[in-house]
């Protein structure tokens, strides 16, 4: 059921964290705690097809897969129920020919469109809480015009994603304090934000975005990439339509991904509390709970079933009231995600997550393990490629955790599902 393997050297030399020096480019965009790098992807994807191929991340985030794919000249599908992340991988899609002289639309843009006065709606916005009125209310206005609408409701095409992507970056230059905590998000005082100043940080951020994309031109014959909103529970994508499935799902980390974006989504025209809370329990690894009802599978794994065994019978305050039912919750979508990964795969097609340990107390909640059981219940041959001790991680940042790290260990993983022929 679940075995070590060996892949092909370049494969088991690619880190796939995103180390300080790679942190460049393309991969700083917006860099996921969990998202892998660019080299990482590249070298996946060149050690699983050899011809052009469809490439699906069922958990894209910002598109390091779909934008991986590309470059290799295969046709990437993204897939993520943030509006936010969507808008980032379609930006890295763009064609290289739109970006020679990437200014002159973004210039363009603000010629013909003049700073907004403020409105009086706009101190129920939750963009206020942000940017001052004649800031947000700009920002709002050049989105707007560029996307040719609501971005809340689509994903425009590439170039369009990429301006109104360097739009968002440079209001949350202005807006957000930074910080290293990928679940802390804290706005700034609002004295620096103005319209001169947000407007000159744009074309800035044209001109980053568009060099980094140029670094890496993409293959000779590109195939078009999608981005969709969409739910890796859910596919909307026929039987046996994909080649090969590269991602990495949400750890069992409690990150609040939609918190994190919370700027990003209330510029977008998802940040009321109401749209907010939606997205945030619609997302696999939710630190909520969706229903009273504890989610269930038909046939749990003796390896899952071990695990919320030991949380609910744990001592602590919280093992049954939540946190038993935030890992049922979670290994219930992580059971329908691999079985949708089943059902669009080719036969004979192959996917590589990367996946990463955790802890309840001292209990390891060994992903890698578990996902590869649950893809055998799914039908799906298993195997470890890779494993690579990892440090810091999240949990170290949580003092009340002090006193069980003396006897934790954490492990990225990278394993392999085959479908057979």
């Amino acid at each position: 059921m679940y075995c070590e393997s060996v892949m092909a050297e370049p494969l088991l030399k690619a880190n796939p964290k995103r180390l300080s020096k790679s942190n460049e480019g393309v991969d700083s965009w917006y860099p996921y705690y969990a998202g892998f790098s660019s080299d990482f992807a590249r070298a996946a994807l060149a050690n699983l097809l050899e011809t052009p191929g469809v490439v699906l991340d069922p958990w894209n985030g910002s598109g390091t897969t779909t934008w991986a794919a590309q470059v290799l000249g295969h046709t990437g599908i993204g897939v993520d129920l943030n509006p936010f992340a969507g808008l980032v991988a379609s930006a890295k899609l763009v064609e290289l020919g739109c970006l020679s002289d990437a200014l002159k639309p973004a210039k363009a843009l603000l010629n013909r469109r003049a700073p907004a006065r403020a409105r009086r709606s706009y101190q129920k916005d939750p963009l206020a809480a942000w940017l001052p009125p004649a800031v947000g209310c700009h920002l709002q206005d050049l989105l707007l015009d560029v996307a040719g609408g609501p971005l809340a409701k689509r994903i425009p095409a590439p170039l369009e994603s990429l301006l109104c992507l360097c739009l968002v970056r440079a209001a949350r230059d202005l807006a957000v304090v930074p910080n290293s905590n990928p679940t802390w998000v804290t706005p700034r005082s609002q004295y620096r934000a103005t319209q001169p100043v947000f407007r000159a940080g744009f074309l800035q951020e044209v001109e980053r975005l568009a060099q980094d994309r140029l670094q890496h031109p993409h293959a000779a014959r590109p195939r078009s990439g999608k981005v969709l909103i969409g739910d890796s529970r859910s596919l909307d994508l026929g039987d046996e339509s994909v080649d090969v499935v590269l991602g990495s799902p949400p750890y069992c980390t409690r990150i609040d991904y939609a918190v994190k974006t919370s700027f990003e989504l209330a510029a977008i025209g998802l940040g009321s509390k109401e749209k907010l809370r939606q997205i945030r329990q619609d997302l696999m690894g939710t630190t909520t709970i969706r229903s009273r009802k504890v989610a269930r599978i038909p046939r749990w794994p003796s390896s899952v079933k071990a695990l919320l065994a030991q949380v609910e019978g744990h001592s602590s305050d919280g093992s049954v009231r939540y946190y038993h039912k935030n890992l049922c919750q979670y290994f219930s979508d992580a059971h329908a995600s691999v079985a949708e990964i089943q059902r669009v795969m080719k036969r004979g097609g192959a996917a590589l997550l990367v996946v990463q340990n955790s802890y309840y107390k001292e209990i390891n909640i060994d992903l890698a393990e578990l996902f590869g059981d649950l893809a055998a219940e799914a039908g799906l041959a298993s195997s470890v490629v890779r494993d690579l001790p990892v440090w810091p991680v999240m949990t170290n940042l949580n003092p009340k955790a002090r006193k069980y790290r003396q006897d934790r260990t954490y492990t990225e993983s990278i394993i392999r599902l085959e479908k057979s022929k």
